[in-house]
This record gives C-alpha cells, structure tokens and sequence, in this order.
C-alpha cells in the first residue's frame, strides 16, 4: 500500500483531521531523512501531537496505532 492510499485516523488525543496534502503532518525532522514525523499540525488547529518512527510508513503505522493504557501523546518540547 503506497503512502497515499494509507487511511489516516484522526488524532488519537484531539480529534483533528489530518491529511496528507499537507505539508505540516508528514516530514523528516533530518537531513538524512532517517526520523520521521506525523503531526497533528497546530498550523491549522491541531493539538500538536506528533508519532515519530524511521520511516514515513513507519510514522503513518504509529500515528494509526492505538494509545496503550495509560500512555500519554507526544508533543513537542
């Protein structure tokens, strides 16, 4: 499954829409574009919760993945 056919879930802690159009919810966060992140883009009035993984598919499969009991989301610091 490309990138694009990849069915998005909201954000787990928020409930924002993300999309793939845009440009703040999936980029590598180095140059080598070995750490990605998916992020609930406040840009447009998410929550800022972020997934990170080494891969973009890597990214989406944690951004889709439940929260475990008792985790808290990611944000940025």
């Amino acid at each position: 499954m490309s990138l694009e056919e990849t069915p998005l879930k909201p954000c787990k802690h928020c409930g924002f829409i993300v999309s793939l159009d845009e440009p703040d919810f999936l980029y590598p966060t180095n140059f080598s574009r070995t750490e990605w992140d998916a992020n609930c883009y406040e840009t447009a009035g998410g929550c800022g919760h972020f997934e990170s993984a080494s891969s973009p598919e890597g990214a989406l499969e944690r951004w889709n993945a439940e929260l475990a009991p008792g985790e808290k989301p990611h944000y940025p610091v």
